[in-house]
């Protein structure tokens, strides 16, 4: 395929995309000059009551009945003053977070379904927009928005997310501010903390005249706790403009920028060099600070630009168009290991390797909702959309002539495009108490990779293209048992391509079967949720995954695994202590002293390969159990102080259940708080993270141990104008 005659099309095709949602705002535009601000209310049993942590029926043009889906609202605990995944997903059971210690990148799974690296088996979203590089062919996650800019996380389970793509894992759709309705508003946040630590969030934002606007400006770094190079420095700014072009029509456009730098001070070993041998090792236990690659560095630029419209045709039909196009820059650059060993070992090399990975992407996304009544006053609700994506990603290496290089001598030079188109229908049918709702997705993905060079002379280049088209199906069932309690049950498919790294390795020792092949899994989910009393929050289910042709590694080959299932129980509540004594004794002791909540989840999981070279062995970062618990106190309005709480069992952080790979359990809590000093005006901020000073680990890579953080600390303030 002609490489050119792709990137020219991709361009006409991302200018049409621009131009047609503009050009129909115009048209909109000129329907109806009158500008007023339109208040949408969602559909739902009882959203006052449960928005906090249950997604309604439908919202923003997606269905959640009959679906295991949470909303996570960071107003529910104190501000999270770096971006610690542990802390946002407290209250969320089955996410496990394998924590890295400079902030690059998300790292989470989802009940042991496949590698938490760069959270390459999750569809994670930004407002609906991808955040994953390329969410199927490289689907690493390189960027999340600062948590001071996000509002809530919706989490749709497994294959349930259709609407968002096919991925087993599920969806994270990170929700971010609007701007705000007063003609200006301004905040400014300010944080330091140990090792250098310092976070500052300024944001502007406002309505006039119509006009919405929002800036801000984020900017996080550290020096690491490590002996030399875990340094970290980011740079986050975001801009959006938009509107009530009529009162049935609204426009917003949104431009991202984001740089980040971060050093990689490398894995440690468990074990100490043999004596004699010339080996010199890291070892976790002689000194868990120590670096054992001085020179390795990770790179990330990302800029891009969106436009979100929404037109209400009657007060049953509405239109929702995001279009958005985007470029990121990945660039690695490694000291080579030489007499090192790969597993914790101090490199010394004199040369490194450079690798650049470009995501040159865009999409559009477009879904019609249409609410209609089945029965009587009964609702129902119909959701039809389609969605491009397209992605351009080259990806070079060079050979640098130093450990800290550079630019060096090309290697090697790889093409590598995605195009997939994709239409999605979904109908919740109501029957009073009881609704069904089926779902449907259809893919057409299509990969290719170009290898044009190659400077090692036993190398063949490899040229691959596929096309895979791909139904899915989804049925959810729910029953309302009282107004405030729900049953509900869910079965979907979902698809994972093979990813570019599954099918022309990178790696120097890395080896490809020849016979890779797409995996696909089954979800089943019955659950029980709702809130009794006003005082009482729960939800209960159990599940069952079955994962064919999971991708993974046996020793330096990757391959396909073989078929594996999990199945388990998650659980999670949230009870107002203060509100039961003062319903079960008629005191005011929520008046007198403040809320005070006890929050508690858990995710029993069990998890086997049941055929292929793994047979019998336990995927990686499926812990047979994790908990997590915690008290929140809120004295009065604008404060509130929280004791996080997480506990995991001991697994393993490879298919293959290796001794170097085993990650002992860990207990780990957080102590975290906002004292409001002048009402809506000044706040202190602080926490004390890992308040017991846990030694331990959630992380190992192939070069080691990557030891989480110590207790540490962060304090600073916020001011609103």
């Amino acid at each position: 395929m002609n490489n050119l005659k792709i990137k020219k099309n991709i361009i006409i095709l991302i200018t049409y995309l621009f131009i047609s949602d503009i050009y129909y705002s115009s048209i909109l535009l000129a329907e109806d000059r009158e500008v007023t601000t339109m208040t949408v209310t969602p559909s739902g049993y009882d959203e006052e009551r449960l928005r906090n942590y249950f997604l309604p029926k439908s919202e923003s043009g997606k269905l959640f009945e009959g679906k295991k889906a949470t909303n996570i609202e960071l107003s529910d605990i104190p501000e999270i003053s770096t971006n610690n995944a542990r802390q946002l997903f407290s209250r969320t059971p089955g996410l496990l977070v394998s924590e890295v210690s400079n902030e690059s990148f998300l790292s989470v799974s989802y009940r042991g379904v496949g590698d938490p690296h760069e959270t390459f088996n999750l569809n994670v979203l930004s407002d609906e927009i991808p955040l994953n590089a390329d969410p199927y062919g490289y689907p690493a996650v390189y960027f999340a928005p600062p948590f001071d800019y996000v509002d809530s996380v919706q989490f749709t389970r497994g294959g349930a997310a259709l609407i968002h793509g096919p991925q087993p894992g599920g969806a994270l759709n990170f929700i971010t501010r609007d701007p705000s309705s007063e003609p200006f508003s301004f905040r400014t946040k300010q944080v330091t903390g140990s090792k250098g630590l310092y976070n500052t969030y300024n944001e502007m934002s406002g309505t006039k005249d119509g006009i919405e606007y929002l800036a801000a400006y984020h900017r996080r770094q550290s020096d690491g706790f490590r002996l030399n190079n875990s340094d970290y420095q980011l740079d986050y700014g975001t801009f959006k403009l938009g509107g009530q072009l009529t009162q049935k029509t609204h426009i917003m456009f949104n431009q991202d920028l984001y740089q980040g730098t971060f050093g990689e001070p490398g894995g440690l070993s468990k074990a100490r060099a043999t004596e004699g041998s010339g080996q010199n090792v890291a070892n976790y236990y002689d000194d868990r600070w120590q670096t054992s690659l001085n020179f390795d560095t990770l790179s990330v630029s990302r800029y891009n630009s969106s436009l979100h419209l929404d037109h209400r045709f009657s007060a049953s039909t509405k239109l929702i168009s995001k279009t958005w196009a985007g470029y990121l820059d990945r660039t690695s650059r490694r000291q080579t290991l030489g007499t090192a060993p790969g597993f914790g070992g101090i490199a010394n090399g004199s040369t490194n390797v450079i690798q650049s990975q470009e995501f040159t992407t865009f999409g559009n996304l477009g879904r019609v909702v249409h609410d209609w009544n089945l029965l009587q006053d009964k609702d129902s609700t119909f959701v039809a959309g389609y969605q491009l994506f397209g992605a351009i990603s080259p990806f070079t290496q060079e050979t640098g002539k130093t450990p800290n290089a550079v630019r060096g001598d090309l290697s090697r030079k790889i093409d590598r495009d995605t195009f997939t188109t994709a239409i999605f229908a979904e109908n919740r049918f109501s029957f009073g108490d009881f609704s069904i709702t089926p779902g449907v997705r259809f893919e057409n993905i299509n990969q290719s990779i170009d290898e044009t060079f190659n400077a090692s002379s036993m190398a063949n280049l490899r040229h691959t293209s596929k096309t895979n088209n791909v139904p899915l199906f989804g049925l959810g069932l729910s029953y309302d048992l009282t107004n405030n309690v729900q049953a509900y049950g869910n079965i979907s498919q979902s698809f994972k391509p093979v990813t570019f790294q599954d099918t022309l390795p990178l790696g120097p020792a890395d080896q490809i079967s020849s016979d890779i092949e797409e995996g696909s899994a089954t979800n089943y989910e019955v659950g029980l949720k709702g809130n009794p009393v006003s005082a009482m929050m729960f939800d209960v289910s159990a599940f069952y995954i079955n994962y064919s042709n999971q991708f993974g590694r046996v020793g330096p080959e990757i391959r396909n695994t073989g078929e594996a299932r999990y199945y388990g129980i998650d659980i999670s509540s949230d009870l107002s202590i203060s509100k039961i004594v003062d319903q079960t004794l008629s005191t005011n002791l929520e008046n007198s002293i403040g809320n005070l909540s006890l929050y508690g989840n858990a995710s029993i999981l069990k998890a086997e390969f049941t055929e292929g070279p793994l047979d019998n062995k336990t995927p990686q970062y499926a812990p047979d159990y994790m908990i997590r618990t915690g008290l929140m106190y809120s004295p009065y309005e604008g404060t509130k102080v929280a004791l996080l709480g997480s506990t995991l069992a001991s697994h393993y952080a490879d298919d293959g259940n290796t001794s170097n790979f085993y990650i002992p359990s860990y207990r780990v809590w957080d102590l975290t708080g906002d004292i409001s000093l002048i009402k809506d005006r000044l706040s202190l901020t602080s926490g004390i993270n890992n308040l017991f000073d846990e030694n331990y680990y959630a992380r190992i890579r192939s070069n080691g141990i990557d030891p989480a953080l110590p207790r540490n600390f962060y304090v600073g303030f916020n001011a609103f104008f």
